[in-house]
């Protein structure tokens, strides 16, 4: 007589993936057709301001990465722009969250005010930035003359100071997302171990360090992962503020992309263009994933 088939027990985790796996499936299925589609593009000389298409293979990629001059200079800007972009969103979501899990008269207004910027969409961000920082009319121009550091507005996007502005934007947009979610960790340590440490004479520095960030460091890895995505794939900002300027101060990948495929109409080139940015951010998804683990994280 036949076994019959043993039963399973249906564990948490085995009903939640029962639960996602609709979604998975809808997800990949809607995500296929364009992926492969754009793969496709990367492949031909598809220019639809010369209405023609021709299947090159890998012509693209090799005259990306050979002779394209703006390659490189876009590749450093992009790495630039995201290294200064995430760490300083990661610092100052660390400042804040140990600033707002003190105890202090207005904390839960203070908490209300610095989930503001989160609120605000990324080309409100530019729009604003684009009036505070314009040179004619601007608040920092003004403040140069008001203050006698200068007779005349000054400019104060430049070619050295853009891709630096850019970063600080991006950090203040995207700071309450990591505050708040090392907030909730901070909420979590025992206070015990800070009235231990306290009694043992460790300084404040002392308990932050022995105390606070050995229950931080996950989540802190978690958002710097977060921020570096992105920061790599962030376009709306540089569109909105700077255009790719000024000349080519903040041209990173992700606009070049962008201007080869919706300016130029180079459908195929552009479509190398961000194929390539696949593969970076690929290749940082496994240098995060061999840290965590290095680290035992």
């Amino acid at each position: 007589m036949a076994q019959p088939f043993p039963k399973r027990k249906l564990t948490d985790e085995r009903f939640a993936i029962i639960l996602l796996l609709p979604l998975i499936i809808a997800l990949f299925a809607l995500n296929l057709y364009p992926m492969a589609y754009s793969f496709w593009l990367s492949l031909t000389n598809t220019d639809v301001s010369r209405g023609i298409s021709k299947f090159i293979g890998f012509i693209n990629y090799y005259n990306l990465v050979f002779k394209d001059p703006y390659f490189w200079h876009s590749l450093r800007v992009s790495l630039q722009f995201t290294l200064e972009a995430s760490l300083l969103a990661v610092a100052l979501s660390l400042t804040f969250a140990l600033i707002l899990n003190e105890s202090f008269k207005g904390r839960r207004i203070i908490r209300t005010i610095a989930i503001l910027p989160w609120a605000f969409s990324t080309y409100a961000v530019a729009s604003l930035a684009r009036y505070l920082f314009a040179r004619s009319y601007g608040l920092f121009s003004s403040l140069y003359v008001y203050l006698g550091l200068s007779d005349t507005p000054v400019e104060v996007v430049t070619s050295e100071s853009a891709i630096h502005i850019l970063a600080l934007l991006f950090a203040w947009n995207y700071v309450p997302l990591g505050a708040f979610f090392l907030l909730a960790q901070l909420q979590i340590i025992p206070l015990d171990l800070y009235n231990q440490a306290r009694i043992d004479g460790a300084s404040a520095i002392r308990r932050l360090k022995v105390v606070t960030l050995p229950f931080l460091r996950r989540p802190i890895a978690i958002i710097l992962l977060l921020f570096t995505v992105f920061s790599v794939v962030e376009t709306t900002l540089i569109i909105g503020f700077t255009g790719g300027g000024p000349g080519k101060a903040t041209q990173t990948l992700t606009y070049w992309a962008y201007a080869k495929t919706f300016m130029d109409y180079e459908y195929g080139y552009g479509a190398a263009i961000s194929w390539f940015l696949i593969l970076i951010a690929m290749a940082l998804g496994v240098l995060y994933y061999y840290v965590l683990n290095k680290l035992k994280l």
